[in-house]
């Protein structure tokens, strides 16, 4: 996204003042339905004494620390930083955009789902899409944060799979 994208997004949310509540709206209740998701699965098939659970809480786990390191060694700026106007979600937080964090541990834990269910990761995989989308839509990341956020997410998430 370019600096005249950036701001046209902006500009549309403040001149749309009810969009832009709804849009943070359900970009919280889709990370909250998410991370929720999460220690439900793990109890679910721990409860099942399903062996998958140590696989999935491991990789999950690695991968995640894995990506906050490179992200806070590779420290790269957000777009409200580089274009020097606020995004949509007011933050203090400074760099550390790439990858987006939200993006890669939605994608990886609906790839788990996929173990208990096609349609529960499936549904999980879209609401990703939904977050990584609105990350940037609200100013928090570049599409390439969004993007490689998933895609690595994707991928971790395959890797539980196969292992």
């Amino acid at each position: 996204m370019d600096v005249k994208r950036y701001k046209m997004c902006m500009d549309f949310w403040e001149s749309h003042s009810k969009l832009l509540i709804i849009a943070k709206m359900l970009h919280h209740i889709a990370v909250a339905a998410v991370y929720l998701a999460f220690p439900s699965f793990l109890l679910y098939i721990a409860l099942k004494q399903d062996t998958f659970f140590i696989t999935a809480f491991s990789v999950c786990l690695i991968s995640f620390i894995l990506l906050s390191l490179y992200r806070k060694m590779a420290d790269k700026k957000r777009p409200s930083e580089v274009y020097g106007i606020p995004s949509a979600i007011e933050r203090d937080k400074k760099g550390k955009s790439f990858p987006s964090r939200h993006s890669f541990s939605a994608a990886v834990i609906s790839v788990c789902l996929f173990h208990i269910s096609l349609p529960l990761g499936a549904t999980f995989l879209t609401i990703s899409i939904i977050i990584a989308a609105l990350r940037v839509l609200l100013g928090l990341h570049f599409v390439k944060d969004a993007v490689a956020g998933l895609l690595i997410g994707v991928l971790c998430g395959f890797i539980a799979l196969i292992i």
